[in-house]
């Protein structure tokens, strides 16, 4: 919730500062959307060891996707 709702509004067109900004950020959001969530749990744990917390930060990236 914390990454969804900044990525949210820097999405929209309406609130978003810059051009570039927007379609960045757009492409981002569909990059998180389109990645399952079991991709980003191997790079997770990949990157920090096998845990809660890699689990927590794999669906915490995917969940910032779909809800930005």
């Amino acid at each position: 919730m914390a990454a969804a709702v900044p990525l949210g509004i820097l999405a929209a067109k309406n609130s978003s500062p810059h051009r570039l900004l927007y379609y960045s950020v757009r492409a981002l959001l569909n990059f998180m959307r389109g990645v399952p969530d079991l991709i980003f749990a191997v790079v997770v744990v990949g990157a920090i060891g096998t845990g809660p917390l890699a689990g927590a930060l794999a669906l915490g990236f995917h969940s910032a996707g779909c809800a930005g």
